[in-house]
């Protein structure tokens, strides 16, 4: 993120059950790294451009149009065109709904959607939904969450209606690359090479690191050190497998090599990761 960009963030429900809202103004001349959390992640978009990899896809996203992150899916924002542009953040966890089914449904239609097109008032209430949850945990008056909780439960439903709006996924058409994405997710885990790629999708190597640094926002080695720790993360959290056998399992051939990735890539080893993952 540039240094000119202005955020302003508020963490709520501190836990398993937190509620992150965010306004970013400004644009992005650097990719976040790749990542992936257990929480729903909504960005929308109030003016200007920005770009998204979510998965194996990429999308450009702009005025009125909402992208959509759902639990542990690998996502970044890529870039923004230059000049003033303002997103809203809201992340939260779907625990927030436990006793909501009616919200808990719309999150399951929602499953297979990365992108809505929204209309200027559908953008506009998203837009003081997630406005109003920050303003009820400044003020913390009598059953502020109980009033949050609702506030998400009549944003979903804006989103549900949403889904019925007529507008073409603006995804970033490159059939190879999403190909090649494909590919990788499958196999990920296995020993291969930049080289070993190009040919078997016979491309060169240089027009192949190109396109990953174009599409992903990353060169191809970098990429595949991300979606293994990010898989790693994953059986930390979710097994009591040996941190050798995590680390053999998601393409790693060593404990030194992977120790040496997954504290450059999170801050902390994964001994500790385990201890303090969710």
């Amino acid at each position: 993120m540039t240094e000119n960009n202005s955020v302003r963030q508020k963490l709520l429900f501190e836990g398993n059950t937190r509620v992150i809202t965010c306004t970013t103004i400004g644009g992005f001349t650097k990719p976040y790294t790749p990542h992936y959390h257990s929480e729903l992640e909504f960005h929308l978009i109030c003016r200007g451009k920005f770009r998204y990899f979510i998965g194996d896809t990429s999308y450009n996203l702009h005025n009125n149009s909402l992208a959509i992150i759902h639990e542990n899916e690998v996502h970044n924002c890529i870039s923004a065109a230059s000049g003033y542009a303002k997103k809203m953040l809201l992340i939260f966890s779907p625990k927030l709904l436990k006793n909501r089914s009616f919200a808990l449904e719309i999150i399951d239609r929602l499953k297979t959607v990365h992108y809505l097109k929204l209309s200027e008032q559908q953008a506009r209430a998203v837009e003081m939904a997630i406005l109003e949850i920050a303003e009820e945990y400044r003020l913390k008056e009598q059953h502020w969450e109980r009033a949050i909780t609702d506030v998400i439960e009549k944003l979903l439903i804006v989103l549900d209606r949403a889904r019925l709006n007529i507008d073409e996924p603006q995804t970033v058409e490159d059939p190879l690359i999403q190909e090649i994405l494909g590919y990788l997710e499958k196999t990920f885990a296995e020993k291969t090479s930049l080289s070993d790629l190009a040919a078997r999708f016979d491309v060169s190597p240089y027009i192949l690191s190109r396109m990953f640094k174009q599409y992903v926002g990353m060169g191809f080695r970098k990429y595949l050190i991300h979606r293994r720790i990010v898989e790693a993360k994953c059986l930390l959290e979710q097994t009591n497998h040996k941190i050798l056998t995590v680390a053999q399992a998601v393409g790693f051939d060593d404990l030194s090599t992977f120790n040496r990735d997954f504290k450059l890539l999170t801050g902390i080893p994964p001994s500790v990761y385990r201890k303090i993952s969710p």
